[in-house]
């Protein structure tokens, strides 16, 4: 049997606030943020039952995303992908499950920085080009997916993983130097999990897992003095 489910979302947000990052009274740095934000995503997803070879999960998905604020003039965002996951049975009661990714990210940023309402000729996107500063990068990646999953019962389920994610190129943008601004890396992340779920008296469940997240070229953000 197969089935077809398409998932489609949109959403709107809009912010206005000043928001003080010095820690000081009186204020000694405020950050005024008015930003509207627009998203659309559309996925189609295929589940197959594949009878005594198992069962697939297929799909593609495409994201699309403006954002306008008064930091950035405007940032757009589009991603598309497509997925697979197979799982086969391997003997009574044990599964392996095989899986995949491979996205294609697509950004695009326009900079026009102000000081006291007017825009600052040294920082806007021409002359963050001019300092080697890429702002449309595109990335893509392939990311796996590996495990085993065994029903030790009717009520007992065991099950081991490894899944890799990625997060696409960005910026640290949110600076008052140009030279401060600087093009951060994709994101990387290799995840280990094993678990378990079960039911006890057809009503009670009880689940448990242990992870470890192993991260590459992790961005964080902090705010410090200078």
């Amino acid at each position: 049997t197969v089935s077809i489910n398409s998932i489609t979302g949109w959403r709107f947000s809009s912010q206005i606030y000043d928001l003080d990052i010095s820690g000081r009274n009186p204020w000694t740095y405020i950050l005024a943020a008015n930003n509207d934000s627009h998203q659309f995503s559309q996925e189609f997803q295929m589940n197959a039952d594949l009878g005594a070879f198992g069962s697939l999960v297929a799909g593609v998905y495409y994201f699309d995303e403006r954002n306008d604020s008064v930091i950035t003039d405007r940032l757009r965002i589009k991603s598309y992908a497509a997925f697979g996951e197979l799982k086969v049975p391997v003997f009574a009661g044990l599964s392996a499950i095989l899986g995949g990714r491979v996205t294609r990210d697509k950004k695009d940023l326009t900079v026009v920085h102000f000081i006291n309402g007017a825009a600052n000729p040294a920082f806007n996107t021409q002359a963050l080009i001019a300092r080697g500063i890429e702002m449309d990068p595109k990335i893509t990646k392939f990311t796996p997916k590996a495990g085993l999953e065994y029903q030790a019962t009717d009520d007992i389920l065991l099950y081991a993983t490894f899944t890799q994610g990625f997060k696409g190129e960005g910026w640290q943008a949110r600076v008052n130097n140009p030279a401060q601004f600087l093009n951060a890396a994709a994101e990387t992340v290799n995840s280990y999990e094993i678990g378990f779920k079960s039911t006890f008296a057809e009503r009670f469940r009880l689940n448990g897992s242990a992870f470890i997240a192993d991260y590459k070229d992790l961005v964080n953000t902090i705010s410090g003095p200078g």
